[in-house]
């Protein structure tokens, strides 16, 4: 019975972590067949690729921002210098996982990031590995 409790308990830290580690990651997201690795992902969303069409979520937003390495006055304006250099808009913003799938399913070039990885749009692949 002892080894039970400890066995369970065992398995209860242990999926406990699991489940922390996992919590709150980005998930980057590419229209089928751009390729992006995490190098792209991180340039693109600083606004220093012209190609692809960015989306943000806005309930991601502070994770993305921990990723590229900015905090929101500096990303802001980034995005401002190249619109004015490389006339590049700002990303648009979308408030939901489903919007941001949506968004990037219907942008040939779209680029996104969402909390968990999209597994029924064929037209959506993870990129950024």
């Amino acid at each position: 019975m002892k080894n039970n409790i400890k066995l369970m308990s065992l398995a209860l830290l242990v999926g406990m972590n699991v489940s922390t580690s996992f919590a709150g990651e980005l998930v980057f997201i590419c229209h089928k067949g751009m390729n992006y690795g995490k190098n792209e992902v991180r340039l693109a969303f600083k606004g220093q690729l012209d190609e692809p069409h960015m989306v943000d979520n806005s309930t991601l937003k502070s994770k993305l921002l921990e990723f590229v390495g900015v905090d929101a006055e500096h990303y802001r304006k980034s995005w401002n210098r190249s619109f004015f250099r490389r006339a590049l808009n700002q990303p648009q913003t979308r408030h939901s996982d489903a919007e941001v799938i949506d968004f990037v399913a219907s942008h040939g070039e779209g680029i996104g990031y969402v909390s968990v990885a999209p597994s029924n749009n064929p037209d959506v692949e993870v990129c950024g590995k």
